[in-house]
């Protein structure tokens, strides 16, 4: 029987592009790019959402640091900086422990050698909770950009 409920099912992805410009006024802040919801019940006792993103920073190449951030339910589980132009493939694990209220995050850029990767979250997954892409500078950068070039979010069944 296809799709089995023991087999990873896509929750959302695309790959359409968003893209942010310096303007000079609000760059300090966070900037949405994508916003999808993951409808109540998608999660199980044990099951596991895998985001991964694919960034592109700066047409102008700046000293500035930029974060590339991903909120679950509200709550920030990824923000990773950097301050040349790069292109980034992030993944992200969001894993409940045994309860629709409860997780551990994998979200290190790097898990090799990592202390501590794992951060906590309290998200009701019996309702719908948004993750979002956002981005910053930590200053104004005339001209320059941060594009997230797309996601997958793939959802994991647990036992």
């Amino acid at each position: 029987m296809w799709p089995s409920p023991n087999y990873p099912t896509v929750v959302a992805q695309s790959y359409a592009g968003w893209m942010r410009t310096s303007d000079n006024s609000t760059d300090s802040a966070y900037g949405p790019l994508a916003s999808i919801v993951v409808p109540a019940g998608t999660m199980g006792l044990n099951s596991k959402l895998v985001i991964i993103t694919d960034w592109d920073c700066d047409a102008v190449s700046t000293a500035r640091t930029k974060t590339l951030a991903v909120d679950f339910g509200g709550t920030n589980i990824q923000a990773p900086t950097t301050t040349t132009l790069i292109t980034y493939k992030i993944m992200v694990e969001i894993q409940n422990l045994n309860s629709l209220t409860s997780q551990k995050t994998a979200n290190s850029v790097t898990y090799v050698a990592t202390a501590n990767p794992r951060y906590a979250t309290s998200i009701d997954t019996t309702t719908n909770q948004n993750i979002d892409f956002k981005c910053r500078w930590d200053a104004n950068v005339s001209g320059a950009t941060i594009a997230l070039l797309g996601y997958s979010i793939i959802h994991y069944p647990g036992a």
